[in-house]
């Protein structure tokens, strides 16, 4: 994919994220989930969500159109801004009206997303029925349409299929029409290719380029494949426990990573040229919420920290322009201010 700046990008964001901090009640208390984040994704352009498993990825993409279950998750602050619309502001029947047809959603696993007791066409034509008010016929027309779009063969017996009748990849191309019948200007894409075999990733991979680039969508594009970042996205954010730990273009994050877990994680990627393709894991796993170290939650883990580590969570600080980190030692760059700025208060 052309990962040159955009030709003519508008200034303002399609989709601004600004101090998103949510938390999840349970019996022994509430924990956060997603803390402080923010992040822009402009008119598009692709941008990477990435993290190991249990970072907060999906709880955050669904809590922008607050599609999270209020209780148990507590939307505690921040602001989701769509074309400069408040969507936390919006009353539950305005909010709908976004949701599927200005903001789509590629849920993770198709198999659980999808409806088992409906058929495959029936589901699309539910979004146009809903966002369009088409008739039945012609919502019919256009579902078929667009299963030939998404490169799903014969169209005409899929759409009386139930899901349970489609293979995985079949599952997803269904779940990838659904979120394009509304003609959405940003499409979330939750780890689309989970679950399916190498070759059916690819061709799911190229598909939502070829469509991007077709309709000009943004695509918050989530995962934790550091090898598709690098292919389809122009900058990537990096989240740790619910928190942006690193963000900036992928050609920067890749070349020069600057927080520790970033570096770990592009570690993690196999090396071809070395002697069985040999990768270093991470040691440890991610904290749940309900038990987050003090200080920066990812020093548990981190070979390079050190007391200020564990005592305070550091800031996020702009490197330059579009480039971002959190990190007390952040690889000691000294074009930086100097470390005398840690203090507790």
């Amino acid at each position: 994919m052309d990962k040159t700046p955009i030709p003519g990008r508008a200034p303002e964001p399609i989709l601004e994220v600004q101090g998103l901090t949510v938390d999840i009640a349970s019996e022994a208390g509430s924990f956060p989930v997603v803390r402080s984040l923010d992040l822009a994704l402009f008119p598009g352009e692709t941008l990477g969500l990435v993290g190991e498993s249990g970072s907060g990825k999906t709880l955050t993409c669904l809590s922008l159109t607050r599609l999270l279950p209020s209780p148990p998750a507590r939307y505690q602050s921040g602001r989701v801004l769509f074309q400069g619309n408040d969507l936390w502001q919006m009353d539950e029947p305005a909010l709908t009206r976004i949701r599927g047809r200005h903001i789509a959603m590629i849920f993770q696993e198709a198999q659980s997303a999808l409806n088992p007791v409906l058929t495959a066409g029936e589901q699309v034509r539910e979004v146009l029925s809903r966002h369009f008010g088409l008739p039945e016929a012609e919502g019919r027309r256009r579902v078929l349409a667009l299963f030939s779009q998404v490169g799903i063969s014969d169209p005409e017996r899929r759409y009386h299929q139930y899901p349970h009748q489609l293979s995985g990849g079949l599952q997803q191309r269904v779940m990838i029409a659904m979120a394009l019948a509304g003609e959405p200007e940003v499409l979330i894409a939750d780890e689309p290719t989970t679950a399916l075999d190498v070759t059916i990733q690819a061709q799911i991979l190229e598909l939502i380029q070829q469509i991007q680039r077709q309709r000009q969508m943004s695509v918050l594009f989530v995962t934790h494949d550091l090898g598709v970042v690098a292919e389809l996205c122009n900058r990537v954010l990096v989240l740790y426990a619910g928190r942006e730990v690193e963000s900036g273009p992928v050609e920067q994050i890749f070349r020069e990573p600057r927080h520790p877990y970033t570096r770990m994680l592009l570690d993690t990627v196999p090396d071809l040229s070395k002697p069985r393709g040999r990768f270093q894991p991470i040691p440890g796993q991610v904290p749940s919420p309900a038990y987050l170290p003090g200080g920066c939650a990812f020093h548990p883990r981190c070979p390079e920290a050190d007391d200020t580590c564990r005592r305070l969570e550091p800031p996020i600080e702009t490197l330059s322009p579009g480039r971002r980190v959190s990190c007390w030692r952040r690889m000691e760059d000294r074009t930086l201010a100097p470390a005398a700025g840690r203090t507790e208060s």
